[in-house]
C-alpha cells in the first residue's frame, strides 16, 4: 500500500475556503505535502471555483505541489461499470466520483472525502475510503 492519500475536492475546497485554520487545513497539514494526491479531474473541479485570474493562478500553483495520479486508460469504462452496478441497487452516483474511485483503486490509495457517494461506491467494490468529520470548532 502506498503512503499516498487521494484527497477529494470536497476536502480541498474546505481548506481553500477557510479563513484561517479549520479542520480541513489541519488535515492537509497533518497529511503533509508528500502524501497528498489528486488527479486532473479533481484539479479541474477545484479550479472552476476560482473567483478571478489571480485566485486561479494561486490555487493552480498550490495544487501543483501535490502528486498528480494519472488515470488508467480504461477509467471511463470502469467508472461506467461501477455506475451500472450502483444503478442496479437504486443508487445514482456522479460520473466524476466514479472515475475518482477508479483512479484511487488503480493506484491502491485510499480516498479521504466529505462526499457520501464514495461510501456508496465502496459497497460495490474494494474502494478504501474515509469520510472525514469536521471537529467541533
Amino acid at each position: 500500500m502506498s503512503s499516498l492519500v487521494l484527497v477529494d475536492s470536497s476536502v480541498v475546497v474546505e481548506a481553500l475556503n477557510a479563513d484561517g485554520r479549520n479542520w480541513a487545513v489541519d488535515l492537509l497539514r497533518d497529511l503533509g505535502r508528500s502524501r497528498i494526491a489528486l488527479w486532473d479531474l479533481l484539479i479541474g473541479e477545484i479550479l472552476v471555483g476560482a473567483l478571478d485570474e489571480a485566485e486561479f493562478a494561486r490555487v493552480g500553483h498550490y495544487l501543483g505541489q501535490f502528486t498528480n495520479l494519472p488515470p488508467p486508460t480504461d477509467v471511463w469504462g470502469r467508472a461506467g461499470r461501477l455506475g451500472f452496478e450502483l444503478k442496479r441497487k437504486d443508487r445514482t452516483v456522479k460520473l466524476a466520483d466514479l472515475a475518482t474511485a477508479v483512479v484511487a483503486m488503480d493506484h491502491g490509495v485510499p480516498i479521504v472525502h466529505r462526499d457520501q457517494h464514495y461510501i456508496e461506491i465502496a459497497k460495490v467494490c474494494d474502494l478504501e475510503q474515509e469520510f472525514v468529520e469536521p471537529d467541533d470548532e
